[in-house]
């Protein structure tokens, strides 16, 4: 029987599945707070001391405490499988429990999940991908860990893409509130393994303190094969403001901070103003709508040469750092200084476009000896100006 979310009572409707996404779940859970919807769009999960799930084909062993919902499809590991969402943790008493599992790609087996994303050492997010090796046995591979607690109360935005392949063809990419996390390729999931599933909730060693926890989660998008790289959870908002470069015109990217690694990332911003950060890497920018500053700070070079896939001449801005470019001058950059063409065309040319390819060159003399240096590839034909520039 088909009902909504709203409408599951433990017990009576083990069986029983929901429609979210154009997916079917249902509901692994025992108790009446253990599972509810508080809006169409939101699920809410909650775990007491004791709270074990069982049904006539299932019983969860002494130690462990559950509330989650699982996906009826199964997907097939020859494909990717893309997953966002959002989730929020409660306020209450930090976690105690020796791991906490709040969504795993399931390995359709009794094994451990090919990807777990848990809590582990208080309210800090751990990430696992674990294989089976050639012996047999399971290898569990830490491919993030978190420094610092998640904030309870703050919407999280988590998007994946996975490709499971035991054999070393599998690949990880994992991204928090537009940040990549995780950027893994190997292996990943059992051998001769042929599906998965999504799982959400809470799943839990019994914590020590016995404490209660509650998380929400909410816009959930899953898809497989050619649509994996198009899911999307919508955007969140930081617990605190995004700090800004000094100087009154950047006053004007008041949104969400996206910070690349030292690999090649690709960040996404949301469709409010917000400042993007490749670091070193040849990264993949996307800044979303909104009013949004592409930060260079790190020294440009063949392997940090970074992508800007929707510069937007009317709204956005790059923003340099001229401890790194340093003939340039704190503040707007002088029209002489930018130059459309293919090279510089005189002493003054510090930035130049060249609109036929779309690349991005500094150069610190003109058309003097030290020649140019690639910052970046922007769409071609673009009509910029020295108005998109700004020096920090």
């Amino acid at each position: 029987m088909i009902i909504l979310p709203s409408q599951w009572t433990p017990n009576t409707r083990d069986y029983d599945v929901f429609v979210l996404d154009n997916r079917q779940w249902v509901v692994d859970a025992e108790k009446s707070w253990s599972f509810s919807s508080p809006d169409d769009n939101t699920l809410r999960f909650e775990v007491r001391k004791g709270d074990q799930f069982s049904d006539s084909a299932w019983t969860d062993p002494w130690g462990v405490e559950r509330a989650e919902i699982n996906d009826t499809a199964r997907y097939s590991t020859s494909q990717e499988i893309g997953v966002a969402y959002q989730f929020m943790i409660e306020p209450g008493s930090h976690n105690t429990a020796r791991w906490l599992v709040m969504g795993q790609l399931h390995s359709n087996t009794s094994g451990s999940p090919p990807i777990e994303i848990k809590l582990e050492g208080n309210d800090k997010m751990v990430i696992y991908g674990n294989y089976q090796s050639s012996s047999g046995s399971v290898v569990y591979q830490k491919l993030f860990q978190d420094t610092q607690d998640l904030v309870r109360g703050k919407w999280y935005t988590m998007k994946m893409l996975v490709k499971i392949d035991a054999y070393g063809g599998g690949y990880v990419d994992i991204y928090r509130d537009g940040q990549q996390i995780v950027d893994y390729s190997g292996k990943l999931g059992y051998l001769g393994q042929t599906q998965t599933y999504w799982r959400e909730g809470i799943y839990r060693a019994t914590p020590s303190s016995g404490e209660t926890i509650a998380i929400n989660y909410k816009n959930i998008d899953i898809e497989v094969g050619s649509g994996a790289r198009s899911v999307s959870a919508g955007s969140t908002t930081s617990p605190s403001p995004a700090p800004t470069p000094t100087g009154s015109t950047l006053s004007t990217w008041n949104g969400e901070k996206f910070v690349g690694g030292w690999a090649d990332n690709t960040i996404y911003g949301t469709s409010g103003n917000n400042m993007l950060y490749g670091k070193t890497g040849n990264d993949t920018l996307t800044g979303g709508a909104g009013k949004d500053a592409f930060v260079f700070d790190t020294q440009p070079g063949s392997t940090n040469q970074d992508t800007i896939k929707d510069f937007n001449v009317y709204d956005d801005t790059i923003v340099l750092e001229n401890a790194i470019f340093t003939t340039l001058q704190a503040g707007s950059l002088p029209s002489g200084a930018f130059y459309i063409g293919a090279r510089a065309h005189d002493g003054d040319d510090r930035l130049i476009y060249d609109s036929g390819t779309g690349a991005l060159y500094y150069d610190a003399d003109g058309w003097g000896s030290s020649g140019s240096v690639k910052i970046a590839t922007l769409a071609a034909g673009l009509k910029m100006t020295a108005a998109n520039f700004y020096i920090i």
